[in-house]
């Protein structure tokens, strides 16, 4: 199974969408800063279909290094987060499949 780059990805979205790849790497780069920006000021992204982009915290809490053993602090921080939406999930999954 390969990967699908930036590069393809730009190129299936234009061919999707019948724009040039230049159109759609413009609308694609649009449409991370806007994600970016929001996120940068605290807000959740929603795109229903896809899913929901927001922060999510984690508290400090105690660690092992896996080599050595010693128990170490790991401390509270955030981290960004993509819940996939039900519909989203559906078509991943098949559409038979119930979603968790």
């Amino acid at each position: 199974m390969a990967d699908l780059h930036r590069t393809e990805l730009i190129k299936r979205v234009a061919q999707e969408c019948r724009v040039s790849r230049a159109v759609a790497e413009r609308v694609l780069q649009g449409t991370i800063e806007v994600i970016a920006d929001a996120l940068a000021n605290d807000e959740a992204v929603i795109w229903t279909g896809l899913g929901r982009f927001e922060w999510t915290e984690r508290a400090e809490r105690v660690g092992v290094n896996p080599q050595t053993g010693e128990r170490l602090t790991i401390a509270a921080h955030r981290n960004v987060i993509c819940k996939l939406g039900d519909a989203f999930k559906r078509r991943l999954l098949g559409r038979g499949e119930e979603v968790a």
